[in-house]
């Protein structure tokens, strides 16, 4: 939405007329002349609509630069390296950063890395001395 002004013959013109059996009271009216345009209400429902116009701009490039999400990777055989493929939910315009860690009380029989990233997703590689299954989360951004 955008905003206009109001455009009037003579801006900030008003009449006043005594209120009747009241000292001093005046109701104020507009006498502003011929009106050239009308120009935006300022009222909530049109500041709300574009502070929240303004928001949505200014959060979509941010919100379309990340994605994140976690990969259950099954460890029926310890010391075996497991390989798994992730898909994004959405193509990033450019190749992301990725990042990912995993969620267990033992990091120490944990080792993993993250290869093969493009546009579309990557490689999580992860290794276990136990034979525990273990969820990893992983983050990319550009």
């Amino acid at each position: 939405m955008a905003f206009t002004d109001r455009i009037v013959e003579h801006p900030g013109r008003v009449k006043l007329t005594a209120v009747s059996g009241q000292t001093d009271t005046y109701d104020m009216t507009r006498a502003e002349g011929t009106v050239a345009e009308e120009g935006t209400p300022l009222n909530a429902a049109n500041l709300n609509a574009e502070i929240s116009a303004m928001i949505a701009a200014a959060v979509e490039p941010v919100a379309d630069s990340m994605q994140s999400g976690r990969v259950r990777v099954t460890v029926p055989t310890a010391g075996v390296t497991r390989t798994v493929e992730v898909t994004f939910a959405k193509p990033f315009l450019n190749v992301p950063n990725v990042v990912a860690t995993p969620i267990t009380g033992g990091p120490q029989v944990c080792s993993w890395a993250v290869n093969n990233i493009t546009t579309t997703g990557f490689t999580l590689v992860f290794n276990r001395t136990t034979a525990t299954d273990t969820t990893l989360c992983w983050f990319a951004h550009v």
